[in-house]
C-alpha cells in the first residue's frame, strides 16, 4: 500500500474497535499526507493509506487492537530504537503451507535450531493442527453442554408433568362435586386443562427467567476476554422449550382427566 516503500510511512486503521464505538470512522481522506508521532518516542510518519476496518490478513483480532484511538500500522524498520511500551506490538510473521504441517514444522524448528542468525525467531507453529484441536475442543464442549442440557430438559419435563398432574388429581373432590351438581364432560376437560395451563405457564416463565439470567450471566463472564460477541438470545431453544411444554401439557391433561374418570364419583366423595 506504499506504506514498505516509505520508511517513514504507516497506514491507519481508520475503525474504532473500542466496545462503545465500535464501528466509528473518525478520519477523512484529509488525514493522508499528514504526520503522526509518537510522544516521548521521537519518531513520525506520513500517513500514506486509510484502511476502513482491521484487514483479514493482519495477525492481531479485534479484541487486541481495542482502543478508542484508531490503529497506526508503522513498518518495524521505523519503531527498532523505541520503547516498546510506546508504541504497542511489534512481531514479524511470516505464513506458509505445506502438505504435511507437521513435518514442516519439525523443519522449521531444526533449521532455527541449527543457524545462530536465526535464534531470533521465536518458533514455528503448525495451524492446521491448532486448527484440528480446537475443533475437536469445542466439539466435546458441545457434546458436553448438548448432554447436561438434554438432562435438564428431562427433569425439568418431567417434573412439570408430576406438578400438572398432581394439581388436578389433588383436587379430585372439587371436580366431584362439581360432578355430582352437574358439570359436562366438555365443561370437566375445560377446567382441567385452565389448571394444567397455569401451572405449565408458571413453570415456563419461572425456567425462561433463570435461563435468561444465566446467559447474561455466561455473557457478562465472557466479555472479559471475547469482547467481540453480543449477547444474543437463543429463540430457536425458547421456541423448543415451548413446544416440549406445550406436549408435556397435553400428556399431563390426558393422564390426569383419565385418572379422574376412573375414580367412581360416589367414592370420590366418600373419600373426602
Amino acid at each position: 500500500m506504499g506504506a514498505a516503500a516509505d520508511p517513514n510511512g504507516c497506514i491507519v486503521v481508520n475503525e474504532v474497535t473500542d466496545a462503545d464505538r465500535a464501528g466509528e470512522r473518525p478520519f477523512s481522506e484529509a488525514l493522508l499526507g499528514t504526520r503522526l508521532s509518537v510522544v516521548g518516542a521521537g519518531v513520525s510518519w506520513e500517513v500514506v493509506w486509510l484502511l476502513d476496518g482491521v484487514p483479514g490478513w493482519f495477525w492481531l483480532t479485534r479484541g487486541e487492537l481495542e482502543s478508542v484511538l484508531p490503529t497506526v500500522l508503522a513498518p518495524a524498520s521505523a519503531v527498532a530504537d523505541v520503547d516498546q511500551e510506546l508504541v504497542g506490538y511489534g512481531m514479524v510473521t511470516l505464513y506458509a503451507t505445506a502438505e504435511d504441517s507437521a513435518h514442516a514444522v519439525e523443519d522449521v524448528e531444526r533449521l532455527l535450531e541449527e543457524d545462530p542468525a536465526l535464534a531470533a525467531w521465536d518458533g514455528a507453529v503448525d495451524e492446521r493442527a491448532e486448527t484440528r484441536r480446537a475443533q475437536v475442543f469445542y466439539a466435546a464442549l458441545d457434546v458436553l453442554f448438548s448432554g447436561v442440557g438434554i438432562v435438564a430438559a428431562a427433569v425439568g419435563l418431567a417434573s412439570a408433568f408430576n406438578t400438572s398432574a398432581a394439581s388436578v388429581l389433588l383436587r379430585s373432590h372439587d371436580f366431584a362435586v362439581l360432578r355430582s351438581v352437574g358439570m359436562g364432560e366438555r365443561a370437566l376437560r375445560r377446567m382441567l386443562a385452565y389448571e394444567c395451563v397455569r401451572m405449565a405457564a408458571w413453570g415456563l416463565a419461572l425456567g425462561l427467567a433463570a435461563a435468561l439470567a444465566f446467559d447474561l450471566w455466561l455473557y457478562a463472564q465472557g466479555g472479559i476476554s471475547v469482547r467481540s460477541f453480543g449477547f444474543v438470545v437463543p429463540w430457536a431453544h425458547v421456541a423448543g422449550a415451548v413446544a416440549l411444554v406445550a406436549l408435556v401439557l397435553l400428556a399431563s391433561c390426558a393422564y390426569a382427566l383419565r385418572r379422574l374418570r376412573s375414580v367412581p364419583l360416589l367414592d370420590a366423595l366418600r373419600a373426602d
